[in-house]
């Protein structure tokens, strides 16, 4: 068995995500990672962040992000810390090739 790295995969929505959205994207990754877990940012209603590994995170961004109902996801960065997700979400962080600087 092999083990891959856990990421942090940061997404953008074209619209504010409801909790039906949440639940639905919840099941999608599911799907794909059974162990995977959907984040929701406080006060951030365009913002999610996927706890997933590696292989996942991958796939994720080179299908250019995921379709949940009506509303759009993007890849916007990955990371191996999700606080560093967090500041850039914020405005405080900087990203250099789409990754967040460790």
């Amino acid at each position: 068995m092999i083990l891959s790295a856990k990421r942090y995969l940061l997404l953008e929505s074209d619209a504010d995500l409801s909790g039906e959205d949440y639940d639905e994207l919840s099941k999608v990754l599911l799907a794909r990672d059974p162990k995977g877990k959907v984040i929701q940012l406080k006060g951030e209603a365009r913002w999610v962040v996927l706890k997933t590994i590696q292989p996942v995170s991958s796939s994720i961004r080179e299908l250019g992000g995921l379709t949940v109902g009506t509303v759009r996801l993007e890849p916007r960065l990955t990371s191996g810390a999700i606080g560093k997700l967090k500041k850039r979400v914020q405005g405080r962080g900087s990203t250099k090739n789409g990754q967040v600087s460790q």
